[in-house]
């Protein structure tokens, strides 16, 4: 309807309000050192240091459009658009910290799910060898054997993935560790391989 009365102010602050399940943000608008006076101008404005008007929502569309660009165009419009507002740089480094993390976090599962791939191989061959190597042995020691060496494979494997994951840590080394285990368990095979041929 039409407008009842005036309000002016000297400054005020815009809160903006974004969360689910409402997709666009709400607005609060903090006026200081606030005016208000009636339009049919019969009673004289009476000030108020605070007047917040009701809470509202954005008159247009405001995050739609922003889920139409990619993670690095939204750094580059945040970067050329808000270059000293301290709210954006932060947005923006959280989200460069995220990208980082998640393909450090991709990485890191491909190279595990991989060499864990491997070490089932090993493990078998572990066991024929070690199996070979007791002859007629108890078949739970060769089981004992080959379980302790999965876990130690496992161990070793999750903690390269840890350190790979870490945005601060050496990816390399990461890297290496998690293919530790394999290399460690061809070791073993080997060692033992060898003591088999020289009998």
């Amino acid at each position: 309807g039409p407008a009842s009365r005036r309000v002016t102010a000297s400054r005020g602050t815009v809160w903006l309000e974004a969360g689910d399940p409402q997709p666009e943000p709400w607005v609060r608008l903090e006026l200081k050192d606030a005016s208000i006076q009636d339009m049919d101008q019969q009673r004289a404005a009476t000030g108020h240091p605070t007047f917040t008007l009701p809470r509202t929502l954005w008159p247009t569309a405001v995050l739609d459009p922003l889920k139409q660009h990619n993670s690095s165009r939204l750094l580059n419009h945040a970067q050329m658009t808000y270059p000293g507002v301290d709210s954006v740089k932060h947005a923006a480094y959280m989200l460069r910290h995220q990208i980082v993390f998640l393909f450090r976090r991709v990485i890191a599962q491909l190279n595990k799910r991989a060499a864990l791939a491997v070490s089932c191989s090993l493990l078998i061959v572990l066991g024929a060898v070690v199996s070979m190597k007791l002859g007629g042995g108890m078949p739970l020691v060769v089981y004992f054997w080959s379980f302790m060496s999965a876990i130690v494979v496992v161990i070793i494997s999750h903690s390269g993935e840890n350190l790979v994951a870490h945005p601060e840590a050496n990816r390399t080394t990461g890297l290496i560790v998690i293919w530790l285990g394999n290399l460690l368990l061809t070791g073993v095979i080997g060692g033992v391989y060898l003591r088999l041929a020289r009998n």
